[in-house]
């Protein structure tokens, strides 16, 4: 159970890691977080099966968005929205031509009557692709010919390329919030970080509570636990939400139903979900939807054999407009060193934040593999004990299985220098990892001299 309540501190520590400049990071995180070139789709069904068209295009001009998809002998459709921003459209015009030299047409508007959806989720004005969603009934054109109507549902277009004049539009005040324990929790400050590997948004509120959401790869779309355990080493383990209670509490972590690490307990039920609707690369802003089920373990010193688990159900989470690239300046020159099995133990990402009345600091390399500390933001010029469940923490995170976790079973943290004012902390330490483990590793010569 004390290795349950670990879990939940590296998930927290591992997660923040990514939300924060490096000085090994390229300045505008836009250089390495584009995606590989994809592949457009336009779909949707009708008559008992899926049309799935074998061409597609669009072309934004005089300020309406015309989308086009068609599909060889299987006629075409012409999608005309009456603007040029993400949203939802209830007045666009939607049409369906049965074949390709047809004059005639299915339309989502009768004589009396103009129904359906069309919402534009995502207009890459990078890459000039557009993606989005629309449903609607459809009847003939031809009055008198009493042809039955028909439904198109579950309609899709993504990754659209298009022509034309390229859209702007207004970008509206970030939002982070989400609904648990009968009350609306809402941030005051939101960031997000959009790399290569990996997208993370976080809200932090004054109390020092937060919450943080990392997803594999920098893309509109859903994203839950998978069915079955990711390879530890592949960035599609990176699916990661907690929520930080502040006051130096342990997180609640979102975990994988069927193969995480609480799986086993009948009263946890895996609910994760995150549904990232736009990414704007011009505006460099990122939204979405969220919820989950948050887990920790219930650890009681004057009885170590306890074996509970507390939860919190957190729903209709939503995060808008949130920058990934607001915020102070990258800091260029943040040290953070060690050894790893007297190895040197070389970050891509350097990392330095203070939130919940703690600092948190620490090198990340690759997708997962860190090395982390954890003590309160108050702490001073001294020497101290380090472990992985007290006051000041180690962790070395090997990747993100229950094995892979490694916190302090013996250690020391020198703090020689800590400017609160300039907020400039200076020290040096060293550890064992392998705190309730057969596997051990050695992290030694630390040392870092960060601003956070």
């Amino acid at each position: 159970m004390k290795r349950l309540q670990l879990l939940s501190f590296l998930i927290l520590i591992c997660t923040s890691l990514g939300l924060v400049s490096c000085d090994t990071e390229p300045a505008d995180p836009l250089l390495v977080g584009q995606q590989p070139e994809a592949t457009s789709a336009f779909h949707v069904d009708f008559g008992g099966s899926t049309y799935n068209a074998t061409t597609t295009g669009a072309i934004i001009q005089d300020g309406t968005i015309q989308i086009l998809g068609s599909k060889t002998n299987a006629g075409y459709f012409v999608i005309t929205v009456p603007g040029v921003t993400r949203g939802n459209y209830t007045n666009a015009v939607i049409k369906y031509y049965p074949t390709a030299g047809a004059t005639d047409f299915y339309s989502n508007s009768s004589s009396t009557v103009v129904n359906g959806t069309v919402s534009i989720a995502s207009i890459n004005t990078t890459t000039h692709k557009l993606t989005g969603t629309f449903n609607f009934k459809g009847y003939w054109g031809v009055a008198g010919a009493n042809m039955p109507a028909i439904d198109f549902t579950n309609g899709v277009f993504t990754n659209i390329a298009y022509t034309g004049n390229t859209p702007t539009e207004p970008v509206g005040n970030p939002l982070f919030k989400v609904n648990f324990n009968g009350a609306t929790w809402t941030a005051a400050t939101t960031r997000a970080v959009y790399a290569s590997e990996y997208l993370s948004v976080m809200g932090i509120k004054p109390d020092g509570t937060s919450f943080m959401i990392t997803v594999p790869y920098p893309r509109v779309g859903t994203f839950e636990f998978a069915a079955q355990q990711p390879d530890p080493n592949s960035p599609a383990g990176l699916l990661a939400m907690a929520y930080v209670p502040g006051n130096a509490q342990s997180s609640y972590i979102a975990d994988a139903g069927g193969w995480g690490q609480y799986s086993e307990y009948p009263e946890y039920t895996d609910t994760a979900i995150v549904n990232i609707t736009a990414i704007d690369i011009v505006n460099k802003t990122v939204s979405g939807t969220f919820g989950f089920t948050g887990v920790r373990s219930v650890f009681d010193m004057d009885n170590p054999t306890t074996d509970e688990i507390e939860t919190i159900t957190f729903t209709s989470g939503e995060f808008s407009n949130v920058s990934f690239a607001e915020g102070e300046a990258p800091v260029t020159n943040n040290i953070f060193t060690a050894k790893l099995d007297g190895q040197n133990f070389v970050g891509t990402t350097i990392s330095a934040t203070s939130f919940g009345g703690n600092i948190n600091l620490g090198a990340r390399r690759g997708a997962v593999e860190s090395i982390a500390l954890f003590f309160p933001s108050t702490i001073t010029q001294g020497t101290y004990t380090l472990s992985a469940l007290n006051t000041y923490v180690a962790m070395y995170m090997a990747n993100e299985t229950p094995s892979g976790m490694f916190g302090a079973s013996g250690g020391t943290l020198i703090i020689s220098e800590h400017d609160t004012v300039n907020r400039k902390i200076k020290g040096t330490f060293n550890f064992t990892g392998g705190y309730m483990t057969t596997e051990t590793h050695e992290i030694s010569d630390g040392h870092f001299d960060v601003t956070y």
